[in-house]
């Protein structure tokens, strides 16, 4: 199979924080993600090469979703989704490494999702999940905060699925026990598909106080997942994640004249 007999399914853009286009990620039906450096469009040089990020076991269906770029601190983490496979690749021209394998426990009606080897660095490498149910495949992918993604599957019985996880890492978010304890909350849970995909709130819980030099302050934000079907809503699943902020002291250095 050559590249070229190979059609391109879905593609995002990545741009700067002026606007310009820099890079185009996109899948093709072998399960690959594409890199296409768009740098040249503003500068006149040359274009490179397309390189290819990741290629995953499985092959594309009818329904191909556009990547979905999540800025990390290291590097853009970039998450696609082919068959029963979705994986988050981070770009980082000529590294190659091997994404951390997520491994999905059934728990009630859903499942717990942890990296299969303790102490595996997702955050670093990327990630990548095989979908636990049988026939399962995916549906619709999407940004539902900063910090999470949303996708929704469906299996060969037509049962749809909502997922919600940790998008650097591909793990469950973090919720509380009746206890109030954190523990990995349960996802993956069966819904009716009375919309395209669920709708993500996101809200603020609270702010922290104004930051001074040398302190540092910490934001609560929340994001609530919903399934709305007529005039009703049901939630799905809740995460929470923090922000920390802060600001240095900084002591101006002034050069005297000579």
């Amino acid at each position: 199979m050559t590249t070229a007999s190979v059609p391109l399914l879905a593609v995002t853009i990545r741009s700067t924080a002026d606007g310009a286009a820099h890079t185009a990620y996109a899948t093709d039906s072998a399960g690959r993600l594409w890199r296409f450096q768009l740098g040249h469009l503003s500068t006149g040089d040359r274009a490179s090469p397309p390189t290819c990020m990741h290629r995953q076991q499985a092959t594309a269906g009818d329904n191909a979703e556009a990547p979905v770029v999540v800025q990390t601190g290291a590097a853009p983490l970039v998450v696609y989704g082919t068959g029963n496979e979705l994986s988050a690749i981070p770009d980082r021209p000529g590294v190659q490494r091997s994404p951390a394998s997520i491994q999905a426990w059934p728990t009630g009606d859903g499942v717990v999702l942890r990296p299969a080897q303790l102490g595996a660095h997702a955050a670093a490498d990327g990630w990548t999940l095989t979908l636990p149910q049988p026939g399962e495949r995916i549906d619709t992918l999407h940004s539902v905060s900063p910090v999470h993604l949303g996708f929704t599957t469906v299996d060969a019985d037509g049962q749809r699925r909502s997922y919600l996880v940790d998008a650097a890492t591909g793990e469950s978010v973090t919720t509380q026990d009746n206890d109030g304890a954190p523990v990995a909350a349960v996802t993956g849970l069966p819904w009716s598909g009375g919309t395209s995909t669920p709708l993500g709130i996101a809200s603020t819980l609270a702010a922290g106080q104004a930051t001074a030099p040398g302190t540092s302050t910490r934001d609560t934000f929340g994001v609530d997942l919903w399934q709305v079907e007529g005039n009703s809503a049901t939630l799905l699943q809740q995460a929470r994640w923090h922000r920390r902020r802060g600001r240095l002291g900084w002591r101006e250095l002034v050069r005297s004249p000579q």
